[in-house]
């Protein structure tokens, strides 16, 4: 095999290792990769590792050394990691991976030494970040250190300084063989408190990224930290989900208890755990990696000396800053190995840290006062610094904003409670698939998302009563099976179930559709299962002010209030005469699904009398058509599956259309469709539904011959096309504006909280 085609596979497997650790740059990896691509084994490869990383904590064969009790959790990804830092220590590397890194760093400092060759870090005039690394001694640990980051930090300018506290061993030997790196020599041990003050004299970065010498950093550490930094409102310092070699955590961030004693939040856990991977404030965040910046730590006077030689100095920086109005935010995206103690000694550390507690405790007597004695649902309460009213919402599953089913508006609501400040834990009750990348997107906006395997309910219930002020959950099969037990087990919790659509009502409509004539007992038995589960709730939204009206005739006593579509109108580009064609926009997520039997109603009854006067085509944009529908796909039926982006359909076609004759809730694509403007043709049913008027925001029709004709008009005559474009964009200014919504959810929220408090004081009853 040639040199060039070894490079390629040597490229190819670096990529398959980065995305253990950052999961979110597999799309990357397979788009942009030319290399990838031309070794098409490793690209099925990288497609196998990214479904192992959901396997979640399965067993795998037994691997020694393991502490007792501690899950088997990414042991063999992180094995591989280490394994390209330790090629010669593979048998010790199982064992003691501690060990293993520092005598194949050692062994390599030797062999470069003697063979004369040197790392090269990239140089920037101007770095964004210095990178301080204060070191005693352990020249194998911080060659080990440099030689990840050369490795995996790729995107943001940057500098190393490392500082050497009066090393006795081989490492001013070893950093000589670094060329790029600062190196600043105490003359005598400073500790390493007095050491990275020293080393942030020195920096010419704008932040300043404190790293322990017995560390390795994966791929994307140092962008994740720096976009955090710049992209979180108020931060001041981040801080990196700390590892331990065999993958289990030593640190998702930290917190204090009255006593200044502290906790590392997540100790011993499972990294994929749904708890320690999403974005959040924290009391403070280990300066094993810790990025803050410079103005402000010189400003603070660096780390305390009366922590020397070290611990609790970071603790005490953190409160220091955050007295500044600042946050502290751990994020999960970026995650360190840290073999812990590598420089001082376990014993040693035990006892600096028991010295510096007292210290620290005197120092913030009258600060620690607002923190709380250590307890299991302190533990749950303090991991996270943020002070809104802790909201735990639950539907079918992790929602998509570009599906159908209620789920766009299920991820709205859930970014718009983050955004106003609640603390919001997602748990999905049908499909506990890790969906991405809607997983990874509400992690980074501070929400808790639940998943497979970690998923259970009867644990939720267990494990985080008293924790949540206020529950939403959503779809009749969750309420009836869910309601009542969560009302017993949390009664303090206020609880909203949000009607995103009756479904008792499509069911009725289906049966009129297809000529079934139900009796009165039949229909009051579907209303009565759909609806009297929403009577242990104690608020009840609904999707549309018809929807509302219904359930409140049906639930006297239960407060019903309307919560809709938020949505931003898009004026398009395309004018009328450069468009063509319908659309129809929807998945069809099950057999015999209200858009299956819109369409095929369409194509079979409506789209002849269409093509009889009008040569067009019908584009027919959704996930999984049925075999029902490929029947017709042709040359003027053209079905495109699923489309991550709609944005060439909605500027290129010039009708949209929505012929349903049984469905629940609001439309989310009509509405959609609305905002982007383009005019839409939709049935009675559709427009009674959105509540709009025929021939201002849309057209109706009535029946097929209907249809077709009112199709025709709006697809021919310009007039009427701009006339409802125009009207629709006005529309959804009016009905659907993202920051009325918004206000009107906390509204909702709120009250439903205040009215559960007032029932739970005795001033009412349930």
């Amino acid at each position: 095999m040639d040199s060039s085609r070894l490079w390629v596979i040597r490229n190819s497997l670096m990529a398959a290792k980065s995305i253990l650790f950052n999961p979110s740059l597999l799309p990357r990896v397979l788009n942009n990769s030319l290399e990838i691509l031309q070794f098409s084994g490793l690209k099925a490869l990288l497609k196998e590792v990214r479904s192992f990383l959901f396997r979640g904590n399965q067993l795998g064969p037994d691997v020694k050394g393991r502490r007792p009790g501690r899950p088997e959790v990414a042991h063999w990804e992180l094995h591989s990691f280490l394994a390209s830092f330790c090629h010669d220590s593979q048998d010790r590397l199982r064992n003691n991976p501690r060990e293993a890194l520092v005598r194949s760093g050692v062994r390599l400092i030797h062999e470069m030494l003697r063979t004369g060759e040197t790392l090269q870090l990239p140089s920037f005039e101007s770095p964004l970040v210095s990178i301080v690394i204060p070191v005693f001694n352990q020249c194998g640990y911080t060659f080990q250190c440099l030689r990840s980051i050369l490795r995996h930090t790729t995107q943001t300018p940057y500098e190393v300084i490392v500082v050497d506290d009066a090393s006795r061993d081989d490492t001013p030997q070893a950093l000589q063989l670094v060329k790029g790196v600062r190196v600043v020599t105490n003359a005598e041990n400073l500790g390493f408190i007095g050491a990275c003050n020293r080393g942030a004299q020195a920096a010419r970065g704008d932040y300043l990224l404190f790293l322990n010498n017995d560390t390795l950093v994966t791929p994307g550490w140092l962008e994740e930290l720096v976009q955090t930094m710049e992209g979180y409102p108020q931060c001041g310092v981040v801080g990196a989900r700390m590892l331990y070699p065999d993958g289990t955590i030593q640190e998702a961030g930290s917190m204090l208890w009255n006593d200044g004693s502290a906790l590392g939040y997540g100790r011993d856990g499972d990294p994929r755990s749904p708890e320690y991977s999403y974005l959040r404030e924290v009391t403070y965040c280990s300066a094993a990696c810790l990025l803050v910046r410079k103005e402000e730590f010189l400003m603070l006077g660096g780390f305390n000396p009366i922590f020397r030689p070290a611990y609790y100095e970071d603790t005490d920086l953190c409160l220091g800053i955050r007295e500044r109005g600042r946050k502290v935010v751990f994020q999960p995206k970026c995650t360190i190995i840290h073999f812990e103690y590598g420089s001082s000694g376990t014993e040693k550390a035990l006892d600096q840290m028991r010295r510096n507690q007292r210290v620290f405790a005197d120092r913030w007597k009258h600060t620690l006062k607002r923190y709380p004695q250590y307890s299991p649902l302190g533990i749950l309460r303090g991991r996270d610094e943020r002070p809104g009213r802790r909201i735990l919402v639950m539907d079918d599953r992790i929602p998509a904003p570009s599906e159908g089913s209620g789920f766009p508006r299920s991820y709205r609501m859930l970014q718009f409670l983050g955004e106003m400040g609640y603390v919001v834990t997602f748990f999905p009750l049908t499909d506990r698939t890790p969906h991405e990348p809607w997983l990874d997107r509400l992690q980074r906006q501070g929400i808790e998302v639940f998943h497979a395997p970690y998923a259970q309910v009867r644990s939720l219930i267990r494990d985080r009563a008293g924790l949540y002020d206020a529950l939403i959950i959503s779809r009749p099969h969750n309420g009836s099976r869910y309601l009542r037990a969560f009302r017993k087990a949390w009664p303090q919790t206020a609880i909203i179930y949000d009607a995103e659509a009756l479904f008792s009502l499509r069911d009725i409509f289906k049966a009129h559709a297809d000529g079934i004539e139900l009796s009165d007992a039949h229909i009051a038995s579907l209303l009565h299962a759909e609806l009297a589960p929403m009577k242990e709730a104690d608020m009840t939204t609904a999707v549309s002010p018809r929807e509302c009206s219904f359930v409140s005739r049906f639930l006297e006593g239960v407060p019903t209030r309307v919560w809709g579509h938020p949505l931003e109108p898009r004026p398009p580009r395309t004018p009328f005469q450069e468009r063509r064609d319908f659309l129809f926009v929807g998945g069809f997520p099950f057999p015999e699904s209200p858009n299956e039997a819109a369409v095929l109603h369409f194509l079979q009854h409506i789209w002849p009398l269409i093509r009889a006067k009008l040569e067009c085509r019908l584009h027919i944009v959704g996930a999984n058509p049925p075999e029902s529908l490929l029947a017709f796909a042709g040359e003027s039926v053209l079905l495109a599956g699923y489309v991550a982006d709609l944005e060439e359909y909605y500027e290129s076609c010039r009708v949209f259309i929505a012929p349903h004759r049984f469905a629940a809730g609001l439309p989310w694509k009509v509405h959609e469709a609305m905002s982007r403007g383009i005019p839409c043709v939709v049935s009675t049913l559709m427009g009674y539904q959105l509540g709009i008027a025929d021939g201002k925001e849309a057209l109706l029709g009535h029946n097929a011959q209907h249809f077709a004709s009112r199709a025709l008009l709006a697809y021919s005559h310009e007039e009427t096309w701009r006339r409802l474009q125009g009207n629709a964009l006005d529309f959804i200014r009016t009905h659907c504006d993202p920051q009325s919504l918004k206000t009107a959810l906390c509204e909702i929220v709120e009250e439903t909280v205040r009215m559960r408090a007032t029932r739970k004081n005795g001033h009412g009853s349930q």
